[in-house]
């Protein structure tokens, strides 16, 4: 029984059909939430590396002649934010959404978190939600949703990182080697 897939892969490789590899890309951006008075309402929370994104401008990609004609799937799998200046406590943001936007598309919910830790750490629910069509766009911006229960007492950078699931067709490791 364990044998059966990967001779069905052979197989359906030698009958030229292609195969889907598996393939990740991260993609990391940093916002700053800046301090503020009780009763003063902090500004969105937008992290500018993640507009436009072009997901196969990455040199694994890039290397392994990846075009959008390849890809069939694209899923965000992990979603995650980190302090990395200011106070190690996230407790302040509740009800987190990331989403891709496109312009023509819209925005599609991938990522939440109802209510985050009040460490320097915190992973969001990523359920697997396929966003193809806005990656494929060529100008996916990832937005943030948020709301604050209090101000950070000091200035406080949050790095973003998502880790987006590709399923590309056919071969990209015979692509690479293909002059």
């Amino acid at each position: 029984m364990p044998l059966r897939m990967p001779v069905l892969a052979a197989v359906l490789l030698l009958m030229g059909c292609p195969a889907l590899v598996t393939m990740t890309v991260e993609r990391k951006a940093e916002a700053v939430i800046p301090a503020c008075t009780p009763g003063q309402a902090p500004p969105p929370l937008v992290f500018a590396g993640f507009r436009g994104m072009d997901l196969l401008a990455d040199d694994e990609m890039e290397r392994q002649r990846v075009s959008w004609d390849d890809v069939r799937s694209v899923v965000p799998i992990q979603v995650s934010l980190r302090v990395s200046q200011g106070a190690q406590d996230l407790s302040h943001l509740r009800d987190v959404q990331l989403a891709a936007e496109a312009l023509s598309l819209g925005r599609k919910a991938f990522a939440s978190a109802q209510a985050l830790p009040a460490t320097g750490e915190a992973e969001l629910n990523a359920p697997g939600i396929e966003i193809l069509a806005h990656a494929k766009s060529g100008a996916m911006t990832v937005s943030t949703d948020v709301t604050y229960t209090r101000c950070p007492a000091e200035d406080q950078a949050v790095e973003a990182t998502v880790v987006f699931e590709l399923q590309v067709t056919g071969n990209p490791l015979e692509r690479a080697s293909t002059p």
